[in-house]
């Protein structure tokens, strides 16, 4: 029904700007009427329906408009190539302004997102930007505490820290210093706040941010024999985050203007702020909103049926 559809929007467009005289018009404008009487007889049968009717009405109509107006009807190919044309344009505006899905590579965010997670990001949250660029044409709203971001890696940001801070602490791979790439990780410090850990307790602006215990799992090494998993507070959100090591130190740092402190909620497991430093507005990409499809490397599960839907807090 849409490819007839089709003919009889552009022979309309046709006959409207074509000048001919009036019986040639009248003559055409009559196969157009019965087009719609045809379309609107389809309409009305149901399953049963063939579209038989519209299709020799539609044929008929693009007969008279080739011998009275000079129409060219589009061939099956260019149709073909016209429908691809605009599917491919629809997706990459909606990859540049709306939202983009971003697979889950690393353990950094267990236990909210696992690797093979796949998630659709909002690039439309925080405003739109230049296509292809960091550059924003507007601007919608801040990151808040908690939400969790997709970014780009801030490679300039990133070289100036490491090199200022002692190697032990700068817990980065060569590879993401060499060329950008996306991270994801959760908002923890906004512009101007304090972030600190003592004894892996997390303060902002040297108030702790509260923690309830969720559960302690053995592990079986020596080094870190228990698996801690504590609900954490930050702004809105609350969210569960682990750790093995408990006595984690840090800071205390303030957040630059413009930019916003990061981290993994698998918190000795994550190459976040603590090592490279802070993301500037501009690399943020957009929010993470939820979880579409979620493969599993497990023997025995590949799909994890579970967590399609997910909204990610």
């Amino acid at each position: 029904m849409s490819e007839i559809r089709s003919v009889l929007k552009r022979v309309e467009r046709h006959l409207a700007k074509s000048k001919v005289g009036d019986d040639v018009a009248r003559d055409v404008e009559a196969y157009v009427v019965k087009l719609k009487a045809a379309i609107e007889s389809d309409k009305t049968g149901g399953f049963r329906k063939d579209l038989s009717a519209s299709r020799q009405a539609a044929k008929e109509l693009e007969d008279i408009a080739v011998a009275k107006l000079g129409y060219k009807p589009k061939s099956p190919t260019r149709e073909y190539v016209e429908s691809i044309g605009v599917a491919v344009l629809v997706a990459l505006l909606l990859r540049a302004f709306v939202v983009e899905p971003f697979k889950i590579p690393t353990g950094s965010m267990i236990p909210t997102l696992l690797i093979g997670d796949h998630i659709f990001v909002s690039k439309f949250t925080y405003g739109l930007r230049v296509p292809f660029t960091e550059i924003f044409m507007v601007e919608f709203a801040k990151p808040a505490r908690g939400e969790v971001v997709v970014f780009t890696f801030p490679v300039k940001e990133a070289r100036a820290h490491v090199k200022n801070t002692p190697r032990e602490q700068a817990c980065i791979d060569e590879g993401s210093l060499r060329e950008p790439k996306d991270f994801i990780k959760r908002i923890i410090g906004l512009p101007g706040d304090v972030i600190e850990i003592r004894e892996g307790q997390l303060y902002l602006n040297q108030n702790p941010l509260p923690r309830t215990l969720e559960s302690r799992t053995p592990t079986g090494s020596f080094m870190a024999p228990v698996l801690t998993q504590e609900r954490e507070t930050s702004g809105e959100y609350t969210y569960t985050i682990q750790y093995r090591r408990p006595h984690e130190d840090f800071g205390p740092v303030k957040v630059n203007e413009g930019h916003f402190f990061v981290m993994g909620d698998h918190r000795d497991d994550s190459s976040d702020s603590r090592c490279w430093g802070q993301v500037p507005m501009e690399n943020i990409k957009g929010r993470a909103l939820f979880i579409w499809l979620s493969l599993s490397d497990q023997e025995g599960e590949f799909i994890r049926w579970s967590r399609f839907g997910s909204t990610i807090h």
